[in-house]
């Protein structure tokens, strides 16, 4: 029975790169915000915007930085030298100093995700047991990703979608560019003197169809998400979640025809 032997020990580098792989969704999107929110700034030739959006990453860079430190210097267990045995039946994990012992079959992995720093056996969405290839030589990194392919199935490893996430913070990016400019708009018809209710029906209607917007959008993924699961069960989602994202859009739906109806009442209304 083909066995992999190796000895881990975290190291602060491994915690960086953990927190990376396990936050890519939120990355993703976050990349996406704040490249189309510069690129924004650089078409209305806003230097100034531009300036303030690299302030802002670079101190979100540091706190970021600063809070991993302190997560890996509070989490004793992590820092715990650990042997894992990778054979067939599962992965066997030993702590050095024999304290702990504990065993993980290979039906019991909710997935795989690995980068070219390490490879994360997923005992959950966010837990589970961390690899550094720098630890592996390339034989063993070859060997163990052909015993997950073999026990798991080509499709174990997890990958996060860049285009799909990073368009959810391009999107994010809109809703508050158009928001903001919704403001604007109000402040100035209030100045040129249109009526307080006037400008607050206009806002009105605007964010309910961003809302209705975001809702279809919602749907349409937990579709995709549905039937990905259909093809991979670790994977599925319940049916149910399908059905409230589509009763949410339906009632969005609603709610901006009668308010759109009410409001073409009320203009006829007042014409007359």
């Amino acid at each position: 029975m083909e066995t992999i032997h190796v000895l881990v020990k975290l190291e602060l580098q491994d915690y960086q790169h953990f927190y990376r792989l396990s936050n890519e969704k939120w990355l993703y999107g976050f990349y996406g915000f704040f490249l189309s929110a510069i690129i924004g700034n650089i078409m209305v030739d806003d230097i100034s915007g531009i300036a303030y959006i690299l302030l802002i990453l670079a101190m979100l860079e540091c706190y970021k930085r600063i809070n991993i430190k302190k997560q890996f210097k509070s989490n004793q267990l992590d820092q715990k030298e650990v042997v894992y045995e990778i054979t067939s039946d599962g992965i066997e994990v030993t702590s050095v100093d024999g304290s702990s012992k504990s065993n993980v079959k290979w039906d019991e992995l909710f997935g795989v995700k690995r980068n070219k720093n390490m490879i994360f056996f997923m005992t959950g969405r966010a837990s589970g047991l961390i690899i550094p290839k720098r630890l592996l030589t390339t034989l063993q990194v070859s060997r163990l990703e052909g015993l997950i392919k073999d026990h798991l199935s080509i499709n174990a490893f997890i990958k996060t979608n860049f285009f799909k996430y990073g368009a959810i913070g391009v999107l994010l990016n809109l809703t508050t560019v158009i928001l903001s400019t919704a403001l604007n708009i109000s402040q100035q018809r209030l100045s040129d003197g249109y009526s307080m209710r006037h400008s607050i029906v206009n806002l009105v209607q605007l964010i309910l169809m961003i809302l209705t917007f975001g809702s279809g959008i919602t749907f349409v993924i937990q579709c995709f998400r549905w039937l990905y699961g259909s093809i991979l069960p670790k994977h599925r989602i319940k049916f149910s979640h399908v059905l409230i994202a589509l009763l949410a859009f339906i009632c969005m739906i609603v709610v901006i025809g009668v308010a759109d109806y009410y409001i073409y009442q009320a203009w006829q209304l007042h014409k007359s």
